[in-house]
């Protein structure tokens, strides 16, 4: 009996990591902060990490990932390395780069599609093919480069760095023209970079590369590639000034299996948040303006929540001008038709 229950546990075991294997979820997260422009209010991000494309993410399982995708309809879409799956031949491994690829260039992102390499797309297909299969999509390496994402007269900084096991890390290409007020995006595979920042002026860091530890649901001092992660293997953690998400991506590595580590893609909407007034010794005047100020906003909200849920007019339907009444189309009678011409016959 202890036999069949064994067995009939690891068979559910392996159901389960199976499913959660092909479940994924959307992580969402709302940030505010004083530093968005009141442009990016709103504004949506999706960002994917760790596909891994072949054989356990094949094209019908992407296929899905990418629907989800434009369902959320995203302004701004960021990805963060490792696009195909490891040890299989350079072959494949190249079909499946330009498969991921291929199906990406169908996601609709107005502000732009953006994303950095990771250590198995260096390691397996190397840069200079997955940068013409990123380039191809329409996407923009950002590996150690940075640019403005503009909306309007506003913008925020976008940069990424390299990947800490194949490739060098540049931050100073992101923090190149910025100052304190600027809203700075990193994009890096590896979330360890973070400890290199040191105070820097990084609102939030998007990485991936852990799979959450995939198969370990429990946090350890260092992933499963044998990174030190000093226990920041997944989620959201705050870091310093720096707001840093550990994505558990999409894909599997070996041993090929999830354990409480279903996979995910994260959709980040932005919101701008107006910064405190602060006064220094404010004067009385200055005191009595500052409270007309926080009254008239007051009674600009209650009168904005007023007409917000203000139920409809029963009446007004009644005191509307009816409208015109069209004009009716002149029907012109057709012509009779005339008699035919008779020859008169030849004498």
């Amino acid at each position: 009996m202890s036999v069949l229950a064994s067995l009939a546990a690891g068979a559910a075991l392996v159901t389960y990591t199976a499913l959660e294997t092909y479940t994924f979820e959307v992580d969402e997260k709302h940030l505010s902060s004083p530093d968005i422009p009141p442009n990016f209010d709103n504004v949506r991000i999706v960002f994917l990490s760790d596909i891994h494309h072949g054989v356990f993410i094949n094209r019908r399982t992407l296929a899905r990932i990418i629907k989800k995708v434009q369902f959320l309809q995203p302004h701004l879409l960021l990805l963060g390395g490792d696009y195909v799956q490891s040890k299989m031949s350079p072959e494949k491994e190249m079909a499946c780069l330009q498969g991921v690829f291929n199906q990406i260039k169908e996601i609709k992102a107005p502000l732009g599609k953006f994303g950095v390499l990771g250590n198995h797309d260096l390691d397996e297909v190397g840069a200079e093919a997955a940068y013409a299969a990123m380039n191809s999509a329409g996407v923009r390496p950002l590996d150690n480069q940075a640019t403005w994402i503009w909306k309007g007269f506003q913008r925020i900084r976008l940069g990424g760095v390299g990947d800490l096991t194949y490739d060098t890390q540049d931050i100073e290409a992101t923090l190149k023209g910025t100052n304190l007020h600027d809203y700075i995006i990193l994009l890096s595979h590896q979330p360890t970079y973070v400890d290199e920042l040191q105070q820097k002026k990084i609102d939030l860091m998007l990485t991936g590369h852990t799979h959450g530890s995939q198969a370990i649901p429990f946090p350890l001092p260092f992933s499963v590639k044998g990174l030190i992660t000093k226990g920041r293997v997944k989620g959201w953690l705050q870091v310093g000034p720096t707001t840093l998400l550990i994505s558990r991506g999409l894909g599997v590595e070996f041993p090929f299996i999830r354990l409480l580590n279903q996979p995910q893609m994260h959709l980040i909407t932005l919101h701008h948040e107006a910064a405190p007034t602060l006064l220094k010794n404010p004067t009385k005047k200055e005191k009595e303006d500052q409270e007309l100020r926080d009254q008239l906003a007051q009674v600009l909200d209650k009168y904005r929540q007023r007409r917000r849920f203000y139920p409809p007019n029963p009446f007004k339907a009644f005191f509307q001008p009816k409208p015109a009444a069209k004009p009716k189309p002149v029907v012109k009678p057709e012509p009779e038709p005339k008699p035919p011409k008779v020859k008169p016959p030849k004498k």
